[in-house]
């Protein structure tokens, strides 16, 4: 194995490559807990909803790693001392596997392998998820948050993947089955496309020895049909709607649609992902003047999330508000100035929490495995992103700070009944 440390933060690594095109990163740690991802190169997006001539249902993904990972697999592993997740974004998909039992981490880690090497998924798998699923999906569809969340992304993308949510609606789930899944499996769940992370205390050498026991998917050629339809970025479909709500409270969402991903990564390179890291923080979350700003409005700032997905990022912010006129002009006019907000102290101040706390992920294997998972769509490690994120000059920042005021915008009001007064 090929020993990195990127980023010289005294957290070492080990790296391979398998004969069958597997990459293995292998963290050791000086604990007691061991843990384990499975990333798969594929989440939600469907850049290409035809691939081998296959239609891809929305929330193919989503289906297919909750029933590999089902619940009855989630409770066989937990009677081994094991605790298993597995989280589905628009650019993957990872399972992940943590315990403190010694000899339960690579018993299980077989188990998974094999599930995910195999397409095994039944009919019954697939309708005891859908059935489980549907509260979250009854939940969603009378959300005023999720509402106006997803009607800001409808609006700010015309044919952009990221204007679908992870999760399918009630109809698409309709058409969601183990046949179709299996095939996505066999399309999707292969070696180029499989990387392991693992964090245990114990020899690189004898870790790989056993990573090479596991089964692995077998390698397939795809031929993928990609959506001809480009985004513009110049414009969105609606700058502000309203729709009404049967929640007690009124919610504001309003999201920033950035430039194409290969525009921003031609004028900033590599420092597109580093000024990423603590974007949302420094411009929103712990921003004294955002903060005031929005309390003076007697609103509050109940969700903020950074998306990433293709070719496309957005901000999306979420209030709760009675004034959404004034939160819109609000959100406007701090923008337009947003690099005097910025301020170089807050910059300094928010660098070194975000490596506090990027010392105590980097200790911990189960927090670990994660990070270089999240890390891993961009090709970069995440010690390495850390250590440039640190020396991450603010003139630079500020200089895409610049940029951000001319990205699109959009904003939907979910608003509360009328209360009749007699």
């Amino acid at each position: 194995m090929i020993k990195n440390d990127y980023g010289r933060l005294g957290c070492p690594y080990y790296q391979e490559r398998l004969e069958n095109g597997v990459y293995v990163y292998f963290i050791p740690r000086h604990s007691k807990l061991k843990s384990a991802t499975v990333y798969i190169n594929k989440g939600t997006l469907l850049s290409a909803p035809v691939v081998n001539s296959m239609k891809i249902p929305q929330g193919a993904s989503y289906y297919l790693a909750n029933s590999i990972l089902s619940k009855e697999i989630i409770h066989d592993f937990s009677k081994k001392g094991v605790m298993s997740k597995v989280d589905v974004d628009y650019s993957y998909t990872a399972f992940s596997l943590t315990t403190f039992a010694e000899n339960s981490l690579f018993s299980c880690l077989e188990k998974l392998m094999e599930r995910i090497s195999t397409p095994c998924v039944s009919e019954e798998e697939v309708n005891a998820f859908r059935e489980s699923d549907q509260k979250r999906m009854e939940e969603e569809a009378n959300d005023p948050i999720l509402l106006s969340q997803k009607r800001v992304l409808d609006d700010l993308y015309f044919v952009s993947p990221l204007a679908h949510p992870v999760y399918p609606n009630e109809e698409e789930a309709k058409n969601l089955h183990a046949s179709t899944l299996r095939k996505f499996q066999e399309l999707y769940y292969v070696p180029q496309r499989v990387v392991l992370f693992i964090s245990v205390d114990d020899d690189p050498r004898e870790t790989i020895k056993l990573v090479k026991k596991l089964r692995f998917p077998k390698p397939l050629t795809i031929l993928e049909e990609p959506n001809k339809k480009e985004e513009d970025y110049t414009k969105v479909k609606e700058e502000y709607v309203v729709i009404d709500s049967e929640d007690n409270s009124s919610y504001l969402s309003y999201g920033i649609k950035f430039a194409c991903r290969h525009n921003i990564f031609d004028a900033y390179g590599e420092a597109m992902f580093f000024m990423y890291e603590n974007l949302t923080k420094i411009l929103f979350e712990k921003n004294h003047d955002f903060i005031s700003g929005i309390a003076d409005l007697k609103s509050d700032l109940v969700s903020c999330r950074f998306l990433q997905g293709g070719e496309d990022a957005t901000i999306l912010l979420t209030f709760r508000t009675d004034t959404p006129e004034e939160i819109v002009h609000f959100m406007s006019n701090y923008l337009t100035k947003v690099s005097k907000y910025a301020k170089s102290k807050l910059y300094d101040q928010l660098k070194e929490e975000y490596y506090a706390q990027a010392m105590k992920t980097l200790s911990s294997p189960h927090l670990v495995v994660d990070a270089f998972a999240r890390a891993y769509p961009n090709h970069i490690s995440y010690t390495s992103l850390v250590a440039h994120t640190m020396r991450l000059s603010s003139s630079v920042f500020k200089h895409f700070l610049e940029d951000i005021r001319q990205f699109r915008r959009s904003a939907c009001y979910c608003k509360k009944p009328e209360v009749d007064h007699v």
